[in-house]
């Protein structure tokens, strides 16, 4: 049994992205993204491991293959849902998806976004470099501690030590991908200072490797080898691009994977390190089993109005409500622990029991693919593909945690305004003033 579930799910999760490719044509489609974020996030891990321990080692055993087509089943009526959303494809739509991402920025557009890019890093380092004493060398090993330990980092329920005064730059650290993916977006579609470009990009990679998370490093180094994808034209500088920086997020993920819970500068200290390349990605496969064997088998349910609650109030700054409500232990129960994540499929039938969380979970899933697609028109303009994947990534982040409804609305948010106040300012006064932007 163990082996035809796991061919299911093999041929489940190429056959989707295979069909998506083939079908619409297009890496940018929003459907092949969907296909993308179902397989990464809920079949990639059994994929690519099996029937490992960290896979599904303590899942009981009672109802695992089931559980495991119950799975598959949601992959693949999603795949086919959206599918039909998709069609019919307008003329205009499918240009959008074959012609609309080649715009290039213009001279003005690209410097701007270059400028943009480098304040927030600036902004960034100056508010490590202020909580440790404006030394870099304290900064750089305050920024490789263990994960969540920096000074700079704000804690459920108090301010820390950013105060009021200085909560504000709490932002420059949660929407820190943009600059490199717009960095990234530059570099490879304009000549504009690409010395500068690369460098920025370069300290974009380094502080989110030494902040250790694997989700913003994957998607500014994902998001640039699109870029090479669908911009090079020469085939082996295409190739060399991708494999390089294919190389440095196995690089980098390994090394995050290594230090990040303890440290790098406390593992130093304490013995030898040994570096070696490792697979590894969270465990959200096993974690969203693991929810929805405890539906079956308790009646434990999270209550789900505190949930929503929770989601309402989440986007208040702590600089304004220091003691804002956060979900703790108390809360998870048994699904879960505070730093794990059980999928959207697991916090549904963690609220409101198997059969009914397992149905929500659909019509959830069918909103994030319409909310990405619904930013598909934004290829149509210069730094459009930024805000677009971002958005995809947003939709990765919600059905992840349905918490990050709220949680991760800031770097979407930023990306939306930010690439908006960049293509009005560099546009011409005669084209601003034919969109009524400056009264004549």
């Amino acid at each position: 049994m163990e082996l035809i579930v796991y061919a299911l799910n093999l041929a489940a999760a190429i056959g989707m992205l295979s069909a998506s490719i083939l079908i619409r044509r297009s890496l940018l489609h929003p459907h092949v993204l969907f296909a993308t974020i179902l397989v990464g996030l809920l079949m990639s891990d059994f994929a690519i491991r099996g029937y490992d321990l960290e896979t599904v080692g303590d899942v009981p055993s009672e109802h695992i293959y089931e559980l495991q087509i119950v799975l598959v089943a949601i992959c693949l009526i999603l795949w086919l849902l959206t599918h039909v959303l998709s069609h019919p494809v307008r003329r205009g739509m499918r240009d959008t998806f074959t012609i609309g991402h080649k715009v290039a920025p213009s001279r003005s557009f690209s410097l701007a976004a270059i400028l943009l890019s480098l304040t927030i890093i600036l902004l960034e380092w100056s508010k490590r470099l202020y909580f440790s004493d404006w030394s870099l060398e304290s900064a750089a090993l305050n920024s490789i501690g263990p994960r969540g330990s920096a000074p700079w980092l704000s804690r459920v329920n108090e301010l820390g030590n950013l105060g009021d005064q200085l909560a504000v730059l709490s932002l420059t650290g949660i929407v820190l991908p943009f600059p490199g993916i717009l960095l990234g977006y530059v570099f490879v579609t304009s000549k504009v200072m690409r010395l500068v470009c690369i460098g920025g990009w370069l300290v974009v990679i380094a502080t989110l490797v030494a902040d250790g998370g694997r989700t913003p490093v994957i998607a500014v180094l994902g998001t640039t080898a699109l870029f090479y994808v669908l911009w090079e034209k020469n085939t082996a500088r295409k190739l060399v691009a991708v494999a390089v920086i294919s190389g440095m997020a196995l690089a980098g993920t390994s090394a995050m994977y290594l230090f990040r819970a303890e440290g790098l500068a406390q593992l130093a200290e304490g013995s030898e390190i040994t570096f070696q390349l490792t697979y590894h990605q969270d465990d959200n496969y096993r974690q969203t089993l693991l929810a929805l064997d405890r539906s079956l088998v308790s009646n434990e349910r999270w209550d789900p109005m505190e949930f929503l609650y929770v989601i309402v109030v989440n986007p208040i700054p702590r600089a304004i409500w220091p003691g804002k409500p956060a979900l703790l232990s108390e809360y998870w129960g048994n699904y879960k622990n505070e730093w794990t994540t059980i999928t959207f499929i697991g916090e549904l039938v963690a609220m409101f029991g198997f059969w009914l969380g397992v149905a929500l979970s659909i019509p959830i899933a069918l909103l994030v693919y319409v909310a990405i697609s619904s930013y598909a028109s934004q290829l149509h303009k210069p730094g459009g593909v930024v805000v677009y994947m971002l958005i995809a990534l947003y939709g990765y982040m919600v059905l992840r945690s349905l918490l990050n409804i709220s949680q991760f609305i800031y770097l979407p948010a930023a990306a939306i305004a930010a690439i908006g106040v960049l293509n009005w300012i560099t546009r011409s006064p005669v084209t601003r003033n034919a969109h009524g932007s400056i009264p004549s």
